[in-house]
């Protein structure tokens, strides 16, 4: 019986224990769509999820490492099952995410790159990782 009582214990500090933003720093969790992609990010209440003084995420950039995610996603369904619709969608997205701010200056990814090129190395031209410094 001792043991129970011990592993419930234990379960409810470790329950509530927390480290960082807890979840209440999200408002909502919203939704990027298309074909059989689905990809969620979070929409933080401040406008930022806070890390540290003077760090911290924007919304922003947690939307457009969901826009990558999908890029990413879309090649997958395109390797899968090409077809023009879905060969438009990501270029449309390759165009908007590589001119954008923190895209191709960044990743260090040409201005042109055959369609072949960027569903073959799509995770790195779609790279979704967030990069705080």
């Amino acid at each position: 019986m001792k043991p129970n009582i011990y592993f419930l214990l234990l379960t409810l500090l470790l329950a509530g224990c927390r480290t960082g933003n807890s979840d209440d720093d999200i408002e909502r969790i919203d939704t990027l769509v298309s074909r059989n992609c689905r990809i969620e990010y979070p929409v933080y209440k401040n406008g930022a999820k806070f890390l540290y003084e003077g760090h911290s995420i924007p919304n922003e950039f947690e939307y457009n490492s969901a826009q990558r995610k999908l890029a990413i996603c879309l090649c997958e369904e395109y390797l899968a099952h090409p077809n023009d619709t879905l060969k438009m969608e990501i270029l449309n997205l390759y165009e908007v995410l590589t001119h954008y701010p923190f895209g191709e200056h960044d990743r260090d990814i040409p201005a042109t790159v055959e369609f072949d090129s960027i569903v073959s190395q799509r995770n790195r031209i779609f790279d979704p990782t967030i990069v705080i410094d």
